[in-house]
């Protein structure tokens, strides 16, 4: 997951973090507390919004606030053959030029 000051997933200590980092990873223990199941989301990322480019957005911006991490949008790193548009949506397209940082560098 990714995220900048405009655009991003997360377990760990917020404490812990470099202030320039960019984009975390989450595993499936976050995915199975947010989703209440031990399967997590079972491949269903729609997450209460109308597709799963937006729900995927909508988990990883959920986990990082869960983890203190407010001061930007967070957007999975995610491709999909049709969009919210209709159109193909690449993964990198979606969250900028970067450079990236890990919050664990």
């Amino acid at each position: 997951m990714s995220g900048s000051p405009d655009s991003g997933g997360v377990d760990g200590d917020a404490g812990t973090a470099p202030t320039h980092f960019s984009f975390f990873y989450t595993g499936l223990d976050a995915l199975r507390r947010l989703s209440g199941s031990p399967n997590g989301f079972g491949g269903d990322l729609r997450f209460g919004m109308p597709t799963g480019i937006e729900g995927a957005d909508k988990i990883c911006q959920t986990i990082a606030e869960g983890e203190g991490f407010t001061d930007r949008t967070w957007r999975a790193f995610l491709s999909a053959l049709q969009g919210p548009d209709g159109q193909r949506v690449d993964a990198i397209g979606r969250i900028g030029e970067g450079p990236w940082y890990d919050r664990s560098a």
